[in-house]
């Protein structure tokens, strides 16, 4: 029998110099200290929308999770987003934030998942913004992101000129600091940082490539960052939510009936267990002590 939640729908949590932002909210019908989680979408950072994410919605709510799925400003050819879309993501941790009270969110336990743009968006993020007196993002699940602009430059420059409204010799050190893979040892460093990372892709992506997911599980492992991933055999990108005008996509559907219970599992042992403190840092220190 399916459990009873609450859905409000087209919730405005922020805006641009364009457009009220949107979200979508999903949670339990009752519950305190509850874990929230963020619901990023994707569409090459030009497209796409909350409803993508309302299958993921329900079933996160019915496992005891407040989920809001989010829209966010998207670039065209004359209008880009880079860095004002980082403050979108802000807005809406902040506006989570601002609920707790009315709505039973233990706002030191956030998660943060995103697909394609949304993955980027969610790591980005997440490795710009240590935990603080407000909040916590102690989990991100990241399926098929790009996290290297230099290398993502070659592989789609449209796409990247359009983010950035730049081409990469024109900006080599925004196209740096807009890089995950850049972030991640400054963001160890930070005394509060606690986030783990759950990263998921198909092996046989020709839109995002598997290298980026790869080289950032490589160099979060490295830096002793708490880190799961998943490779899913002979399968490409567009599969994780509901995309228009293409089939599956929803929690059923494979893959992501077997991806949804280790996000699940991955959930409660992040976002629902004490705080302990910087994971990243205390594993750093105990290498260096062993060496």
């Amino acid at each position: 029998m399916e459990k009873v939640i609450t859905i409000k729908k087209n919730i405005v949590f922020g805006q641009t110099d364009k457009e009220l932002l949107t979200a979508d909210v999903y949670m339990p019908k009752e519950g305190n200290d509850l874990p929230a989680v963020i619901l990023i979408h994707g569409g090459a950072f030009q497209s796409g929308s909350k409803e993508m994410y309302q299958d993921w919605g329900r079933y996160l709510a019915e496992s005891g999770f407040v989920a809001m799925a989010i829209n966010y400003r998207l670039a065209t050819e004359k209008y880009s987003i880079w860095p004002g879309v980082m403050n979108d993501i802000q807005a809406a941790v902040n506006w989570l934030v601002s609920k707790s009270s009315d709505w039973g969110i233990e706002p030191q336990r956030i998660g943060l998942i995103g697909d394609s743009a949304g993955a980027y968006l969610a790591t980005q993020y997440s490795l710009q913004n240590p935990a603080n007196a407000s909040f916590n993002i102690r989990a991100v699940v990241n399926v098929y992101g790009v996290y290297d602009w230099e290398k993502e430059w070659e592989n789609s420059r449209d796409m990247t000129q359009r983010y950035f409204g730049k081409s990469y010799s024109e900006a080599k050190e925004e196209f740096r600091i807009a890089s995950p893979i850049n972030l991640i040892e400054s963001a160890v460093n930070n005394s509060v940082f606690d986030t783990s990372y759950f990263v998921i892709w198909g092996n046989t992506d020709k839109v995002a490539h598997p290298s980026h997911s790869e080289v950032l599980v490589e160099n979060l492992e490295k830096n002793g960052i708490e880190t799961k991933k998943l490779v899913i055999p002979n399968k490409g990108h567009f599969w994780f939510n509901i995309i228009p005008g293409l089939d599956g996509g929803t929690v059923q559907d494979y893959p992501n009936n077997e991806v949804a219970p280790l996000i699940i599992e991955f959930l409660n042992e992040t976002l629902c267990t004490p705080v302990v403190g910087n994971f990243a840092m205390s594993r750093i220190q105990t290498l260096k002590t062993l060496l």
